[in-house]
């Protein structure tokens, strides 16, 4: 029989990731609607990097202090929608207060992902063993909610997604709070700032989050690069919409795949092969002159994304304290994430500028095989260790 707490996450992941579509994947398009240049939208995108990194790091340290994931969840659930109300509300051009609310959305929701995906493993065993599938139901949502996006927004305007983003954020935290919260270490020694400093100077832990910065840089590039190259191919609203539900439809296999993935071939080389295929990925992204051929290379993100997600976990856990787990996940994501956000719509904004979208896409796929030579290092200091702890 299914474990209720399987089921119920899984319930919550799909919800989620509804709510997440909503306020999320047109932010791109809605700051060209409103008059801002490739530049601009490259800060005001790069902005949510500095809520992400800070809010990951105190949120999953309040998580791990108080020992509930549930609550730090629902409470940023309502700042997202309090967010996205505010920002689809002005369609006339203001910086600073588009730079505050995109910002906050953008940041927030990677934030919300961090603890969702900490919370499911902390659970129970089953969460934590069954976390790939449960995380295919967070895709089958995504699937679902792109295409309705793009329908909102051709018959009522941007203005509709301050009610999308009220509903399905209403809904989302009425499943949350029937969903088992994460179960912590029993310890009644207070988790200190030394504790932290540990962590941050494993070397493993160190490697690991390099490796996922690369990663990173590529998978934002996938959302706002590859944009651009769409909008400059003149693709229309509706096959943007459906690029978002054709990525989130192939991971599906791969997530409903990963608990057997894990244990036939390992985290490490699920890892090592998402990173590779994410480099080629952008090669073609590169050479691809039609919207069509775009959408095609995208099929790839059934072996890139899912892969590195559900082994990016794995490995994150495995070197995690037991009292740690919920700072573990989010300090990865924030430290990885982070720096990727901030850096990476700037800086392909003054590529594209500079060298035009293809070459700024060649440019990240080059980039993306320096995740390899990281990941090689890594299995050299494994080795070392493993040599060192024999003798």
């Amino acid at each position: 029989m299914i474990n209720k707490n399987v089921l119920l996450m899984s319930l919550q992941y799909f919800c989620a990731n509804i709510f997440y579509v909503f306020p999320f994947v047109f932010l791109q398009p809605f700051l060209e609607y409103i008059g801002y240049n490739v530049i601009e939208r490259g800060i005001l995108l790069s902005s949510c990097a500095i809520v992400a990194i800070v809010s990951q790091f105190f949120i999953g340290y309040l998580c791990d202090k108080y020992k509930t994931n549930k609550k730090f969840y629902i409470f940023t659930v309502v700042f997202v929608v309090l967010s996205a109300v505010l920002l689809y509300s002005q369609t006339e051009k203001n910086f600073i207060f588009h730079l505050i609310l995109v910002a906050s959305i953008s940041g927030l929701l990677r934030t919300l992902m961090a603890i969702q995906d900490a919370w499911c493993l902390e659970i129970d065993n089953d969460t934590k063993r069954f976390y790939g599938p449960i995380r295919g139901f967070g895709s089958l949502g995504w699937m679902l909610a792109s295409p309705l996006v793009s329908i909102f927004i051709s018959s009522y305007g941007y203005y509709s997604l301050v009610y999308s983003s009220i509903i399905t954020g209403g809904v989302l935290m009425a499943i949350s709070l029937v969903v088992k919260d994460a179960t912590k270490h029993d310890s009644n020694e207070p988790i200190t700032n030394n504790d932290i400093k540990l962590l941050l100077a494993n070397k493993e832990f160190v490697l690991i989050i390099l490796i996922f910065l690369i990663i990173n840089v590529l998978d934002t590039a996938n959302v706002y690069t590859v944009i651009d190259k769409l909008m400059f191919l003149q693709a229309s609203d509706q096959l943007m919409s459906y690029r978002w539900s054709i990525q989130a439809f192939v991971e599906l296999p791969i997530f409903l795949m990963g608990t057997y993935l894990l244990k036939r071939f390992g985290d490490y080389k699920l890892m090592m092969f998402s990173s590779f295929m994410f480099t080629i990925k952008f090669l073609l992204f590169a050479i691809s002159k039609t919207p069509e051929q775009i959408i095609l290379v995208t099929i790839l993100q059934a072996i890139t994304f899912p892969l590195f997600l559900i082994s990016s976990k794995s490995l994150v856990d495995s070197i995690t304290p037991s009292n740690l787990k919920s700072s573990g996940q989010t300090i990865a994501s924030s430290l990885s994430n982070g720096p990727a956000l901030l850096l990476t719509p700037i800086i392909s904004g003054l590529l594209i500028n500079s060298f035009g979208v293809d070459s700024t896409l060649l440019i990240f796929g080059i980039f993306g095989i320096l995740s390899l030579v990281f990941g090689y290092k890594l299995k050299v200091l494994r080795k070392r260790i493993l040599i060192d702890s024999i003798d």
